[in-house]
């Protein structure tokens, strides 16, 4: 990982008997480099080394829509933390509504002052689409579907360019 290389890499593991070492074995083989980890419930963050779910980590409004931002400011620690972060590691990604995603990639452009796909941030996201998807309140079939990271503009952004594992 260079600087300036911005990846985006998806994950599903296919045995998912023990993801949050594969993702703990990943974050410490980027040595020298920073790395966020999180995940989309308190359960899977708390198996990550020093994970934080990704709403409390990354300030994520709890009513989203498709224009807001995260609440961080460079004045604040998290901020710095963001402006230095090398990797974003997000687990169960399937649970998380496409707004949250796009919020939190408008947030990285702004702290990160670049337009790249989440500031020039290297994130690995991982989920299994065939566990929980995200809730919408009386929601249909299709706009449940409509309200996955599937349905973004993001998706686009993620390849994957080599496998760390």
């Amino acid at each position: 990982m260079s600087e300036r290389t911005t990846v985006g890499l998806r994950c599903q593991w296919r045995d998912r008997k023990d993801p949050q070492n594969q993702f703990n074995s990943c974050s410490s083989k980027i040595k020298e480099k920073f790395a966020i980890a999180t995940a989309l419930s308190g359960i899977a963050a708390t198996l990550l080394t020093h994970g934080r779910t990704l709403h409390s980590r990354c300030k994520v409004p709890l009513n989203i829509n498709e224009t807001f931002m995260c609440s961080i400011s460079l004045e604040e620690a998290i901020g710095i933390l963001f402006q230095k972060a090398d990797l974003l590691i997000t687990d169960e990604i399937s649970m998380g509504h496409k707004h949250v995603f796009e919020a939190i990639d408008r947030t990285m452009q702004d702290l990160r002052k670049n337009t790249s796909p989440f500031g020039g941030l290297t994130v690995l996201l991982a989920g299994d689409w065939r566990q929980i998807l995200p809730v919408v309140r009386h929601g249909s079939r299709m706009d449940i579907v409509e309200a996955t990271l599937k349905a973004s503009y993001i998706v686009g952004f993620f390849a994957l360019s080599s496998n760390v594992i």
